[in-house]
């Protein structure tokens, strides 16, 4: 996820950290009462907007809702969204509060999912389309990832053409009245025979957005200008499947891109336009406890205008949560990891970074609602 700092904030994250990250210790506010009604909430979702303010979005596998905090309160943010057995949401925030949520239902025959998007236009929500995915190959493997981009929502999915046949990556813009293919290209897969994976979209200060995705093990980057897709560097994986991946831009035009495997392997890399290689700033992750040991189902990731990183974190299995900075030198822990309740099985609890240097962070708790709150420093 992107969003535009201000100076007013980049100066405020900076004395934020010169003063209170000696202090070390972080205070939970939770955020009004919690969202959803008991043992019905199945899918969650998070997101910051560029006025500091987390939208939630969350399901019951029949209805979305959404809803966005003012300060003081949760603000609906129109009606629910009703699906067809609905099996998951995304969400994302563009930088003038416009809000766009993805989605998976199944077919009326229950055969195959369909890809679908809504977008909240700050009255009511808005089909875009009918559904995105054109080949109704039987795959569930969509794993999307939405952005919103000065030109309109952009959005990134995996799916095989033919039944049985390796997943091809395909992006696609909104233009205000369909989805159209980026650059021309059906899919952006390199290879046919190689299997796409997971992906992320990260939209730079100058409207140009650049897509990441794991293909076959070696994570592919595509940049956007407006015009035509650059190719950047691959970056070969290690020996472990990616399970996710965070993708955003530095001030100087570089991207840095954080990966997380099956079996707590997580690695970090920075590349610059017209660099042939990826530089890795993976060393020192263990000296801040994200080793081999630590798992981790949910990031995310935020640069700076001083070019600072920072990479929150959350394992809903154990329920503990974390921040860490790389000052382009070395990692540091930003404190100790705080705790939440442990949540149940197939439950994550998804992280958003703030301007302002606080973590947000949505799980259930004991009364399976949502409850989001916000961790600072005290």
């Amino acid at each position: 996820m992107f969003r535009v700092i201000t100076f007013l904030a980049v100066l405020t994250l900076l004395v934020f950290s010169q003063t209170a990250l000696a202090q070390g210790t972080f205070q939970e506010t939770p955020l009004g009462d919690p969202l959803g009604t008991g043992m019905f909430v199945l899918y969650h979702d998070l997101d910051v907007g560029a006025d500091n303010m987390p939208v939630a979005v969350w399901s019951d596998g029949t209805t979305i809702n959404a809803a966005r905090w003012d300060g003081a309160a949760w603000q609906p943010l129109g009606d629910a969204v009703t699906s067809n057995g609905e099996l998951f949401s995304k969400l994302a925030v563009g930088d003038d509060g416009t809000v766009i949520i993805t989605y998976l239902s199944t077919t009326d025959d229950g055969s195959s999912a369909e890809l679908r998007a809504s977008l909240f236009d700050g009255t009511a929500w808005t089909p875009l389309g009918d559904v995105i995915n054109l080949y109704q190959s039987g795959t569930f493997n969509f794993d999307e990832a939405v952005a919103i981009t000065p030109d309109g929502p952009v959005i990134a999915w995996r799916e095989a053409q033919e039944f049985m046949q390796p997943d091809q990556l395909y992006v696609r813009l909104w233009d205000g009245s369909g989805w159209q293919s980026v650059g021309g290209t059906e899919s952006l897969s390199t290879d046919a025979s190689f299997e796409a994976g997971i992906s992320d979209i990260a939209v730079l200060s100058d409207g140009s957005f650049a897509v990441a995705y794991d293909q076959s093990g070696t994570t592919s980057t595509r940049l956007w200008d407006g015009a035509a897709w650059q190719t950047l560097p691959d970056l070969p994986g290690q020996e472990a499947e990616i399970s996710f991946l965070r993708l955003d831009n530095a001030p100087d035009g570089s991207l840095i891109l954080y990966r997380y495997y099956y079996g707590t392997l997580q690695d970090v890399h920075q590349v610059a336009g017209g660099d042939p290689n990826w530089t890795s700033l993976s060393e020192a992750l263990i000296a801040v406890g994200l080793d081999d040991s630590s798992y981790v189902d949910d990031a995310d990731l935020m640069v700076q205008d001083d070019g600072t990183v920072w990479l929150a974190w959350s394992y809903g299995g154990d329920g503990t949560a974390g921040l860490v900075k790389w000052d382009g030198t070395t990692w540091t822990a930003v404190s100790d990891p705080f705790t939440f309740m442990e949540q149940p099985t197939g439950y994550k609890a998804p992280v958003a970074l703030g301007s302002d240097g606080s973590v947000y962070l949505a799980r259930l708790n004991e009364s399976l609602t949502l409850q989001v709150s916000q961790f600072a420093f005290n």
